[in-house]
């Protein structure tokens, strides 16, 4: 039989090709249909532009951002809170070190800052405060603000939180309690020497650490009270943080118009919200640090040979 006389009906019966049944087109469209598209990344084209550029632009820009921000307690939610930790911190080592200084001086720790700064003779103890306030802004500035503000994703909140704690107790606590005492018994023991009095023998480290038990037993009481304060200011920190970084964040992918707007005019949107004294003094800060005023010192200074700072 020559294939002009074949049906092709029949070929197609008699194939080992079967045919597809309509119960089995339901069942694979079902089993497609339950594979669902994963959801588009929110804010991805803000966060994909702002990896485009290095870490130092990146801070200037946002800050731009920031300070340019139009929702007033949004901005302020940042810009305040940023220096709660330091001011904290320097305030209860303050504290600490002026019972400190007034107990090993004194020996009469329940004088205020005052009367125990009129009466002692050297005044190091407190010159710890200044570098504990600097490197507690530095801190929360590097460790807790920039990567939980700049990046998406890279920093939660529950670490926020953590590291919030662990900085303002070991700043404004930890540090000023163990630090402290070696400082003011050193200075205690140079004026008795400067005073011609007979040198005390100098221990060993046994006798350090058991120097700074018994200075410490001042602050004992008040322990508690500092340590609240430290976990207060961290928890000012972190709530006020997480909600302006959530709702500055969820309104970046808006209007890119808009966000590169503030950014390019950022200065001239800050000085609409200074106010008029906060223009004032920001002009004069400016004035104070342009290049004519900075220039005119520096001409001051190369002309005068004979002043002691010149090297």
């Amino acid at each position: 039989m020559s294939w002009k006389n074949t049906d092709p009906l029949e070929l197609w019966k008699t194939s080992t090709t079967l045919p597809i049944t309509e119960n089995k087109i339901k069942r694979n469209d079902e089993v497609e249909g339950s594979y669902q598209q994963p959801p588009a990344p929110v804010r991805i084209r803000f966060w994909m532009s702002t990896k485009q550029i290095d870490s130092r632009q990146r801070t200037d820009y946002f800050w731009k951002l920031i300070l340019a921000w139009p929702d007033d307690w949004e901005r302020r939610a940042i810009i305040w809170t940023k220096a709660v930790i330091s001011v904290t911190n320097t305030l209860t080592a303050f504290y600490i070190t002026n019972k400190i200084t007034a107990d090993v001086f004194l020996i009469d720790p329940k004088l205020d800052f005052l009367q125990t700064l009129r009466r002692i003779p050297a005044k190091s103890p407190f010159v710890m405060v200044a570098p504990i306030g600097f490197i507690s802004q530095m801190l929360t500035m590097t460790f807790i603000f920039y990567p939980y503000l700049m990046y998406e994703g890279q920093l939660s909140t529950l670490s926020l939180t953590g590291r919030a704690v662990a900085l303002s107790l070991g700043m404004g606590m930890l540090i000023p309690l163990f630090s402290v005492p070696p400082i003011a018994n050193s200075a205690f023991l140079s004026h008795r020497e400067k005073l011609g009095m007979r040198k005390l023998p100098t221990g060993s480290v046994f006798d350090l650490l058991a120097q700074t038990f018994e200075c410490t037993r001042s602050v004992w009481r008040k322990l508690p009270v500092i340590a609240g304060v430290n976990v207060a200011a961290a928890g000012i920190v972190v709530c006020s943080m997480a909600w302006a970084r959530n709702r500055i964040h969820s309104k970046l992918d808006i209007d890119a118009d808009l966000i590169n707007e503030l950014v390019a005019n950022s200065e001239y949107y800050q000085n609409q919200k200074r106010g008029v004294i906060g223009q004032k003094l920001h002009s004069i800060g400016s004035w104070l640090t342009s290049p004519k005023v900075l220039d005119f010192f520096e001409r001051k200074r190369v002309s005068s040979p004979d002043s002691p700072h010149d090297i």
